[in-house]
């Protein structure tokens, strides 16, 4: 929250300065904030998790649902051409330096296609999009389901630096994207009142050491649109757990009987206006 573009997103939104990752590495924190856990995991592996997530909640309910991932693109396969794509890495490579060039696109920030239990339903796989190709046609339609998932691309995360920039200034590639991104969208959601929360997965240091969690995994988290008043902080105690829990109560879809039941580690719905 040093970076400039940063800061400028903190005015524009609610900042929750006690919030936290579950664990580490990365991975996991998908899992957790889908399905109230993370089975275990611990590594940056190649999982299907045959467990429930919201995503069965919001079924029973008959909520609407669907992810936007930057350059994923659906498979094509007997069931279908909308099928789930697990190809682990997509895309170009983001970066000129070879220290810290990546493809842009990586399966394990996508949370629906950690569970087996949601990539064996077509149906699912088919609500899994492009975001290039479908998210701002959705907004401007007024068809962007109720709950949402983006994915950004390894530039947009703040994982990787542009070329032009070094590792340290990792969070100022995103920043400058993300003003861009609430530029083109946030009025027209907070109209369709809808609630946008930004989050990071863990926190860890420039060395990447994740064997030892920096900063008691505290991360920026952001809340902007509808029932949020700009350029404000909120201190309570909040995880991805409280991040579902939220989700799950403003929905009205009952609980995963996991750590969205726990009420210590935060409820997203207390923070909304």
């Amino acid at each position: 929250m040093s970076d400039p573009y940063w800061q400028l997103l903190a005015t524009r939104g609610k900042l929750l300065t006690n919030s936290h990752g579950i664990t580490h590495p990365s991975l996991p924190n998908y899992a957790a904030i889908v399905a109230g856990d993370f089975f275990g995991m611990a590594h940056e592996d190649f999982y299907n998790v045959d467990a429930t997530t919201i995503y069965d909640l919001l079924d029973a309910k008959k909520v609407d649902y669907a992810t936007y991932a930057e350059w994923y693109n659906p498979a094509v396969t007997k069931r279908g051409n909308n099928d789930c794509n697990h190809y682990i890495f997509n895309g170009p490579m983001d970066n000129t330096n070879p220290d810290w060039s990546a493809q842009v696109y990586r399966r394990l920030d996508v949370p629906a296609l950690l569970f087996s239990s949601y990539t064996s339903d077509y149906n699912r796989c088919s609500k899994i999009h492009n975001a290039t190709a479908k998210f701002a046609e959705d907004v401007k339609s007024h068809e962007l389901p109720a709950y949402s998932f983006y994915v950004p691309d390894m530039l947009h995360n703040a994982h990787d630096p542009a070329s032009d920039s070094d590792y340290v200034h990792q969070p100022t590639t995103a920043g400058a994207w993300f003003n861009s991104f609430l530029d083109l969208y946030l009025p027209e959601l907070e109209k369709q009142g809808t609630l946008v929360i930004a989050s990071f997965d863990e926190a860890t240091w420039q060395n990447d050491d994740d064997t030892t969690p920096n900063n008691d995994n505290r991360i920026a988290t952001i809340l902007f649109g509808a029932g949020v008043t700009p350029n404000t902080e909120d201190n309570s105690y909040i995880t991805h757990y409280g991040l579902l829990r939220g989700a799950i109560q403003n929905f009205g879809l009952g609980s995963l009987g996991r750590n969205d039941t726990n009420a210590t580690n935060g409820n997203l719905f207390d923070l909304i206006n």
